[in-house]
């Protein structure tokens, strides 16, 4: 989200104590690790692989 709709995003919300883990957040912690950039960073990874998959499929399309 903080990659593409930054405005949608409130870490202020967030206990600014890094000891107090956040409600309804699961994984590695946002207030440490999120950003635009990794956001980025995950958005490009995606469209990299789907691309090859799309590519992958359309080529055993055509051989049929």
């Amino acid at each position: 989200m903080m990659a593409l709709r930054p405005e949608l995003v409130h870490m202020e919300n967030l206990p600014a104590d890094t000891a107090l883990w956040p409600l309804a957040v699961v994984g590695k912690d946002p207030r440490i690790y999120a950003g635009s950039q990794s956001g980025l960073e995950t958005i490009d990874m995606h469209l990299e692989r789907m691309t090859r998959i799309l590519k992958d499929q359309l080529a055993l399309i055509q051989m049929e």
